[in-house]
Protein backbone atom coordinates (compact mmCIF):
# COMPACT_ATOMS: atom_id res chain seq x y z
CA UNK A 1 0.00 0.00 0.00
CA UNK A 2 1.39 3.40 -0.89
CA UNK A 3 2.12 5.91 1.70
CA UNK A 4 -0.45 8.86 0.63
CA UNK A 5 -3.14 5.59 0.87
CA UNK A 6 -1.88 5.15 4.54
CA UNK A 7 -2.47 8.60 5.18
CA UNK A 8 -5.76 8.99 3.74
CA UNK A 9 -7.32 6.18 6.05
CA UNK A 10 -5.74 7.93 8.85
CA UNK A 11 -7.56 11.23 7.53
CA UNK A 12 -10.70 8.85 7.04
CA UNK A 13 -10.31 7.72 10.81
CA UNK A 14 -10.05 11.37 12.26
CA UNK A 15 -13.45 12.20 9.97
CA UNK A 16 -15.51 9.99 11.61
CA UNK A 17 -13.87 10.42 15.25
CA UNK A 18 -14.68 13.71 14.75
CA UNK A 19 -18.27 13.22 13.54
CA UNK A 20 -18.87 10.35 16.22
CA UNK A 21 -18.15 13.05 18.55
CA UNK A 22 -20.38 15.91 17.32
CA UNK A 23 -23.01 13.31 16.97
CA UNK A 24 -22.73 12.22 20.65
CA UNK A 25 -22.54 15.38 21.85
CA UNK A 26 -26.16 15.91 19.96
CA UNK A 27 -27.53 12.60 21.39
CA UNK A 28 -26.21 13.97 24.72
CA UNK A 29 -28.11 16.93 24.83
CA UNK A 30 -31.22 15.81 23.54
CA UNK A 31 -31.34 12.59 24.41
CA UNK A 32 -31.08 9.00 22.63
CA UNK A 33 -33.43 8.26 19.74
CA UNK A 34 -33.94 5.78 17.21
CA UNK A 35 -32.53 8.53 14.85
CA UNK A 36 -29.40 8.76 16.72
CA UNK A 37 -28.78 5.05 16.89
CA UNK A 38 -29.23 4.58 13.25
CA UNK A 39 -26.85 7.55 12.46
CA UNK A 40 -23.93 5.71 15.06
CA UNK A 41 -24.09 2.71 13.24
CA UNK A 42 -24.66 4.14 9.78
CA UNK A 43 -20.90 5.75 10.41
CA UNK A 44 -19.43 2.30 12.37
CA UNK A 45 -20.12 0.50 9.00
CA UNK A 46 -19.37 2.71 7.02
CA UNK A 47 -15.22 2.69 8.13
CA UNK A 48 -15.42 -1.38 8.39
CA UNK A 49 -15.54 -2.89 4.71
CA UNK A 50 -12.41 -1.01 3.84
CA UNK A 51 -10.21 -0.65 6.30
CA UNK A 52 -9.66 -4.24 7.39
CA UNK A 53 -8.30 -5.41 3.98
CA UNK A 54 -5.88 -1.93 4.22
CA UNK A 55 -4.52 -2.66 7.89
CA UNK A 56 -3.80 -5.93 6.60
CA UNK A 57 -1.94 -4.92 3.02
CA UNK A 58 0.23 -2.55 5.37
CA UNK A 59 3.83 -3.03 6.40
CA UNK A 60 4.25 -2.67 9.63
CA UNK A 61 7.98 -2.23 9.53
CA UNK A 62 7.81 0.51 7.38
CA UNK A 63 5.04 2.19 8.33
CA UNK A 64 4.57 0.98 12.13
CA UNK A 65 4.05 4.81 13.62
CA UNK A 66 1.37 5.09 10.85
CA UNK A 67 0.16 1.74 11.71
CA UNK A 68 0.12 2.91 15.07
CA UNK A 69 -1.76 6.24 14.72
CA UNK A 70 -4.70 4.13 12.74
CA UNK A 71 -4.98 1.95 15.91
CA UNK A 72 -5.32 4.82 18.73
CA UNK A 73 -8.43 6.29 16.27
CA UNK A 74 -9.97 3.12 16.04
CA UNK A 75 -10.01 2.88 19.66
CA UNK A 76 -11.65 6.21 19.69
CA UNK A 77 -14.10 5.40 16.84
CA UNK A 78 -14.83 1.96 18.94
CA UNK A 79 -15.68 4.02 22.26
CA UNK A 80 -17.65 6.72 21.07
CA UNK A 81 -19.94 4.32 19.11
CA UNK A 82 -21.05 2.73 22.40
CA UNK A 83 -24.72 3.79 23.10
CA UNK A 84 -24.92 6.17 25.91
CA UNK A 85 -28.37 5.30 26.83
CA UNK A 86 -26.85 3.07 29.57
CA UNK A 87 -24.25 5.64 31.28
CA UNK A 88 -26.61 6.36 34.21
CA UNK A 89 -27.57 2.80 34.71
CA UNK A 90 -24.13 1.71 36.38
CA UNK A 91 -23.23 -0.16 39.45
CA UNK A 92 -19.27 -0.13 38.79
CA UNK A 93 -18.51 2.58 36.54
CA UNK A 94 -15.78 1.45 34.91
CA UNK A 95 -17.42 -1.77 33.83
CA UNK A 96 -20.42 0.22 32.29
CA UNK A 97 -19.32 3.66 31.70
CA UNK A 98 -18.66 4.26 27.78
CA UNK A 99 -14.81 5.05 27.47
CA UNK A 100 -14.40 4.72 31.39
CA UNK A 101 -10.58 3.83 30.71
CA UNK A 102 -9.97 6.48 28.57
CA UNK A 103 -11.61 8.93 30.34
CA UNK A 104 -10.22 8.18 33.70
CA UNK A 105 -6.33 7.91 32.53
CA UNK A 106 -7.12 11.93 31.70
CA UNK A 107 -9.36 12.70 35.10
CA UNK A 108 -7.72 14.09 37.95
CA UNK A 109 -5.41 11.53 39.84
CA UNK A 110 -6.03 12.58 43.22
CA UNK A 111 -9.64 11.26 43.18
CA UNK A 112 -10.62 7.76 43.85
CA UNK A 113 -12.79 6.14 41.07
CA UNK A 114 -15.24 5.14 43.57
CA UNK A 115 -15.92 8.63 44.99
CA UNK A 116 -16.42 10.44 41.26
CA UNK A 117 -19.77 11.02 40.48
CA UNK A 118 -21.48 10.92 37.02
CA UNK A 119 -21.96 14.44 36.78
CA UNK A 120 -18.13 14.74 36.84
CA UNK A 121 -17.59 12.21 34.23
CA UNK A 122 -20.12 13.47 31.71
CA UNK A 123 -18.83 16.73 31.95
CA UNK A 124 -15.34 15.63 30.87
CA UNK A 125 -16.41 12.33 28.68
CA UNK A 126 -17.68 15.08 27.02
CA UNK A 127 -14.52 17.25 26.70
CA UNK A 128 -12.66 13.97 25.51
CA UNK A 129 -14.65 13.68 22.78
CA UNK A 130 -15.67 16.53 21.40
CA UNK A 131 -11.83 17.28 21.23
CA UNK A 132 -9.88 16.64 18.33
CA UNK A 133 -8.55 13.10 18.66
CA UNK A 134 -5.39 12.59 20.04
CA UNK A 135 -3.30 9.55 18.42
CA UNK A 136 -0.23 8.16 19.27
CA UNK A 137 2.83 10.62 17.91
CA UNK A 138 4.67 10.02 14.66
CA UNK A 139 8.56 9.03 15.44
CA UNK A 140 10.99 8.24 13.40
CA UNK A 141 12.13 4.99 14.99
CA UNK A 142 9.31 2.98 16.85
CA UNK A 143 10.82 -0.38 18.45
CA UNK A 144 10.03 -3.54 17.30
CA UNK A 145 8.15 -4.23 20.50
CA UNK A 146 5.46 -1.66 20.16
CA UNK A 147 4.74 -1.46 16.64
CA UNK A 148 4.01 -5.69 17.16
CA UNK A 149 1.52 -5.03 19.76
CA UNK A 150 -0.10 -2.07 18.14
CA UNK A 151 -0.34 -4.57 15.08
CA UNK A 152 -1.87 -7.54 17.08
CA UNK A 153 -4.29 -5.12 19.15
CA UNK A 154 -6.00 -4.81 15.69
CA UNK A 155 -6.14 -8.59 15.05
CA UNK A 156 -7.62 -8.91 18.47
CA UNK A 157 -10.33 -6.00 18.12
CA UNK A 158 -11.20 -7.83 14.52
CA UNK A 159 -11.75 -11.02 16.12
CA UNK A 160 -13.69 -9.25 18.89
CA UNK A 161 -16.02 -7.18 16.61
CA UNK A 162 -17.29 -10.61 14.39
CA UNK A 163 -17.62 -12.21 18.09
CA UNK A 164 -20.29 -9.47 18.59
CA UNK A 165 -21.74 -10.02 15.34
CA UNK A 166 -22.85 -13.00 16.29
CA UNK A 167 -24.37 -11.82 19.38
CA UNK A 168 -21.55 -13.10 21.42
CA UNK A 169 -20.34 -10.92 24.98
CA UNK A 170 -20.73 -10.13 28.42
CA UNK A 171 -17.86 -10.55 29.41
CA UNK A 172 -17.75 -8.07 31.78
CA UNK A 173 -20.26 -9.67 34.20
CA UNK A 174 -18.08 -12.99 33.93
CA UNK A 175 -17.03 -15.13 36.39
CA UNK A 176 -13.66 -14.51 36.53
CA UNK A 177 -12.96 -18.18 36.93
CA UNK A 178 -15.18 -19.35 34.00
CA UNK A 179 -13.19 -16.53 32.08
CA UNK A 180 -9.89 -18.77 32.90
CA UNK A 181 -11.60 -22.20 32.39
CA UNK A 182 -12.56 -20.50 28.68
CA UNK A 183 -8.76 -19.08 28.24
CA UNK A 184 -7.81 -22.29 28.69
CA UNK A 185 -9.84 -24.16 25.94
CA UNK A 186 -9.24 -21.76 23.54
CA UNK A 187 -5.13 -22.37 23.95
CA UNK A 188 -6.46 -25.91 22.42
CA UNK A 189 -8.21 -24.21 19.35
CA UNK A 190 -5.06 -22.79 18.57
CA UNK A 191 -6.20 -19.06 17.55
CA UNK A 192 -3.70 -16.59 19.72
CA UNK A 193 -5.94 -13.59 18.97
CA UNK A 194 -8.79 -15.79 21.19
CA UNK A 195 -6.51 -16.24 24.16
CA UNK A 196 -4.83 -12.70 24.31
CA UNK A 197 -8.35 -11.46 23.78
CA UNK A 198 -9.70 -13.65 27.07
CA UNK A 199 -6.00 -12.28 28.98
CA UNK A 200 -7.60 -8.93 27.91
CA UNK A 201 -10.73 -9.78 30.23
CA UNK A 202 -9.32 -11.05 33.36
CA UNK A 203 -6.65 -8.30 32.98
CA UNK A 204 -9.94 -5.44 32.42
CA UNK A 205 -11.66 -7.03 35.30
CA UNK A 206 -8.58 -6.78 37.92
CA UNK A 207 -7.66 -10.84 37.86
CA UNK A 208 -5.14 -12.98 37.29
CA UNK A 209 -5.83 -16.54 35.40
CA UNK A 210 -7.37 -18.77 38.47
CA UNK A 211 -6.40 -22.32 38.91
CA UNK A 212 -8.93 -24.47 37.35
CA UNK A 213 -11.95 -24.41 39.44
CA UNK A 214 -12.58 -27.90 39.62
CA UNK A 215 -10.42 -30.95 41.49
CA UNK A 216 -9.54 -33.48 39.22
CA UNK A 217 -11.71 -36.30 41.42
CA UNK A 218 -15.41 -34.09 40.63
CA UNK A 219 -13.98 -34.06 36.91
CA UNK A 220 -13.57 -37.43 36.66
CA UNK A 221 -17.19 -37.96 38.19
CA UNK A 222 -18.61 -35.84 35.69
CA UNK A 223 -16.77 -37.95 33.10
CA UNK A 224 -18.73 -40.71 33.96
CA UNK A 225 -22.09 -39.12 34.26
CA UNK A 226 -21.40 -38.73 30.32
CA UNK A 227 -22.71 -42.20 28.97
CA UNK A 228 -25.54 -42.36 31.41
CA UNK A 229 -27.01 -38.48 30.68
CA UNK A 230 -26.36 -39.65 26.48
CA UNK A 231 -28.06 -42.67 27.24
CA UNK A 232 -31.05 -41.11 28.56
CA UNK A 233 -31.11 -38.75 26.18
CA UNK A 234 -31.68 -41.61 23.42
CA UNK A 235 -32.61 -44.96 24.40
CA UNK A 236 -34.23 -43.80 27.71
CA UNK A 237 -32.69 -46.80 29.46
CA UNK A 238 -29.33 -45.99 29.87
CA UNK A 239 -27.70 -48.01 32.91
CA UNK A 240 -25.57 -45.69 35.27
CA UNK A 241 -22.30 -46.37 36.52
CA UNK A 242 -21.17 -46.33 40.17
CA UNK A 243 -19.78 -42.63 39.78
CA UNK A 244 -23.66 -41.54 38.96
CA UNK A 245 -25.53 -43.88 40.94
CA UNK A 246 -26.58 -41.34 43.34
CA UNK A 247 -28.35 -39.53 40.64
CA UNK A 248 -29.95 -42.03 39.13
CA UNK A 249 -33.41 -41.30 41.56
CA UNK A 250 -33.48 -37.62 40.33
CA UNK A 251 -33.90 -38.84 36.69
CA UNK A 252 -36.31 -41.59 37.83
CA UNK A 253 -38.05 -39.00 39.46
CA UNK A 254 -38.74 -36.92 36.82
CA UNK A 255 -39.15 -39.69 34.51
CA UNK A 256 -42.60 -40.44 36.49
CA UNK A 257 -44.08 -37.37 34.39
CA UNK A 258 -43.95 -38.56 31.33
CA UNK A 259 -47.32 -40.19 30.92
CA UNK A 260 -48.87 -36.46 31.95
CA UNK A 261 -46.89 -35.28 28.72
CA UNK A 262 -46.71 -35.61 25.13
CA UNK A 263 -43.39 -37.32 23.87
CA UNK A 264 -42.01 -33.72 22.57
CA UNK A 265 -41.92 -32.33 25.85
CA UNK A 266 -40.34 -35.44 26.99
CA UNK A 267 -37.46 -35.09 24.31
CA UNK A 268 -36.90 -31.25 25.41
CA UNK A 269 -36.94 -32.33 28.96
CA UNK A 270 -34.53 -35.07 28.32
CA UNK A 271 -32.27 -32.12 26.03
CA UNK A 272 -32.26 -29.82 28.86
CA UNK A 273 -30.81 -33.01 30.73
CA UNK A 274 -28.16 -33.82 28.43
CA UNK A 275 -27.09 -30.34 28.03
CA UNK A 276 -24.99 -30.48 31.85
CA UNK A 277 -22.29 -33.00 29.91
CA UNK A 278 -22.35 -30.21 26.90
CA UNK A 279 -18.42 -28.64 26.27
CA UNK A 280 -20.19 -25.22 26.92
CA UNK A 281 -21.80 -26.25 29.83
CA UNK A 282 -19.36 -24.72 32.29
CA UNK A 283 -17.85 -27.42 35.06
CA UNK A 284 -19.07 -24.86 37.85
CA UNK A 285 -22.68 -24.82 36.34
CA UNK A 286 -21.87 -28.61 35.91
CA UNK A 287 -21.71 -29.13 39.60
CA UNK A 288 -24.18 -26.86 40.97
CA UNK A 289 -26.78 -27.71 38.83
CA UNK A 290 -26.40 -31.44 39.50
CA UNK A 291 -26.49 -30.68 43.19
CA UNK A 292 -29.70 -28.70 42.42
CA UNK A 293 -30.84 -31.68 40.62
CA UNK A 294 -30.00 -33.88 43.97
CA UNK A 295 -31.64 -31.41 46.00
CA UNK A 296 -35.12 -30.86 43.79
CA UNK A 297 -35.41 -34.89 43.99
CA UNK A 298 -35.40 -34.93 47.47
CA UNK A 299 -37.73 -32.01 48.10
CA UNK A 300 -39.85 -33.74 45.61
CA UNK A 301 -39.57 -36.73 47.19
CA UNK A 302 -40.48 -35.18 51.03
CA UNK A 303 -43.71 -33.45 49.26
CA UNK A 304 -44.68 -36.96 48.08
CA UNK A 305 -46.30 -38.10 44.79
CA UNK A 306 -48.75 -35.12 44.72
CA UNK A 307 -46.20 -33.00 43.74
CA UNK A 308 -45.73 -33.74 40.09
CA UNK A 309 -49.28 -34.69 39.74
CA UNK A 310 -51.77 -32.56 37.67
CA UNK A 311 -53.48 -32.94 34.46
CA UNK A 312 -51.78 -29.95 33.35
CA UNK A 313 -48.34 -29.85 34.28
CA UNK A 314 -45.83 -30.87 31.37
CA UNK A 315 -42.13 -32.79 32.17
CA UNK A 316 -40.59 -29.40 32.08
CA UNK A 317 -42.63 -28.01 34.09
CA UNK A 318 -41.76 -30.55 36.62
CA UNK A 319 -38.47 -30.67 35.50
CA UNK A 320 -38.34 -27.00 36.31
CA UNK A 321 -39.78 -27.39 39.67
CA UNK A 322 -37.81 -29.75 40.80
CA UNK A 323 -35.08 -27.47 40.11
CA UNK A 324 -36.34 -24.81 41.69
CA UNK A 325 -36.74 -27.14 44.58
CA UNK A 326 -33.50 -28.10 44.60
CA UNK A 327 -32.06 -24.40 44.18
CA UNK A 328 -34.43 -23.64 47.88
CA UNK A 329 -33.18 -26.69 49.24
CA UNK A 330 -29.28 -25.96 48.50
CA UNK A 331 -29.45 -22.04 49.60
CA UNK A 332 -31.27 -23.18 52.80
CA UNK A 333 -28.87 -25.95 53.34
CA UNK A 334 -25.63 -23.37 52.76
CA UNK A 335 -27.74 -20.56 55.09
CA UNK A 336 -27.90 -18.33 51.83
CA UNK A 337 -30.90 -16.14 50.85
CA UNK A 338 -32.30 -17.24 47.65
CA UNK A 339 -32.59 -14.47 45.79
Amino acid sequence: MALTDTKSLIARFERQAHRLGELWERCHGKGWSEEYANEFKALRDERVPATRAALEAIESAAVAPLLARIAALEAQVEQAAQPVAAQHRFRHPQKTMPGWSTWQSCAVSDRPAWQIDSQGYEVEYRALYTSPPKAAPLTDEQHPDDAAVDHFSVAMKAKLSAARAKGRGGWENCDPYVLSDMLRAHVEKGDPRDVANFCMFLHMLGHGIYKPSIQPDLAAMLQELDTPIAGHLGSHSGKFVPGASKYSNAFDAFESAIPLVRWEDHERSCRKIAALSEPHCSQPTQLQMLSEFEEGTLAIEHMGPSALAGDSMSLMDAFDKGLKAGQSALAAKNGVELK
